[in-house]
């Protein structure tokens, strides 16, 4: 079972990252509504694109991050963005979307088998001529570790206030695969320290592979890009992002 509060911990380590939310507003621009946010959290992404007037379906495994989600939605984009508990490789959706979405490395989090399904369910989710982006490390990609047993963050519960120290450690497993196990260090007030372990394989992909991958998804026209400026894919470089068109 997920601890209670791991879903606010875990909005609340990227509740400063914007980098990537430039890209997914000028992406949600090229196609029609709705815009699929798929493994949404707490709808950090979602709400972004709703602000500009998007309507977004959200949508993730853990139901409480979408409680999370719902009770952070603004009551101005209460019919702009939409919130659903399922998992992201067996969903239905009430319109077909011109976009879907997976930021934050969601998609290296899937096994080959969950690739596969979940990009078969988004083919069947999109409309003639929609796309779907993919947020990965790169091959060889270096993720992060704590170093010298310091935090990799420190943030507070806002929930019941108490500081939560993050500590991550990664072994790689192969040439695709990478375990990283995170520790978030939740601080009480009598002193004690209650540990929650979370641990998350991730997958890395070559161009070449997701190509193949996505058309036989139906996501024939495939481009690559290193950063989110959408600068052309190098080899070497540490971000792959992944943008297919349906045919």
């Amino acid at each position: 079972m997920t601890h209670p509060g791991l879903a606010r911990w875990t909005a609340a380590l990227y509740a400063d990252r914007s980098e990537d939310l430039p890209c997914w507003r000028a992406l949600a621009r090229q196609y029609p509504d709705p815009v699929l946010d798929l493994g949404c959290g707490d709808g950090r992404v979602a709400q972004a694109l709703a602000d500009d007037g998007h309507i977004v379906i959200g949508i993730d495994h853990d139901s409480q991050a979408i409680a999370l989600a719902d009770a952070r939605r603004p009551a101005s984009q209460r019919r702009a963005a939409h919130y659903v508990h399922a998992d992201i490789t067996d969903f239905r959706v009430p319109e077909l979307a011109g976009l879907s979405i997976l930021s934050c490395h969601t998609f290296a989090q899937l096994s080959d088998l969950e690739a596969k399904s979940t990009l078969a369910c988004v083919r069947r989710a999109t409309a003639k001529g929609g796309a779907v982006t993919l947020d990965l490390p790169a091959p060889n990609a270096a993720l992060g570790s704590s170093a010298s047993g310091e935090p990799l963050a420190v943030l507070v519960d806002p929930l019941n206030g108490h500081p939560i120290q993050v500590y991550a450690r990664t072994r790689r497993r192969g040439p695709r695969r990478s375990a990283v196990t995170w520790w978030y260090d939740e601080l009480l007030p009598d002193g004690h320290v209650l540990r929650v372990e979370v641990s998350t394989t991730y997958t890395f992909w070559t161009p070449s592979q997701l190509r193949r991958l996505l058309a036989q998804a139906g996501f024939p026209r495939a481009r690559f890009f290193s950063n989110y400026d959408m600068d052309e894919y190098r080899t070497g470089a540490s971000h792959l992002i992944a943008l297919g068109e349906a045919a």
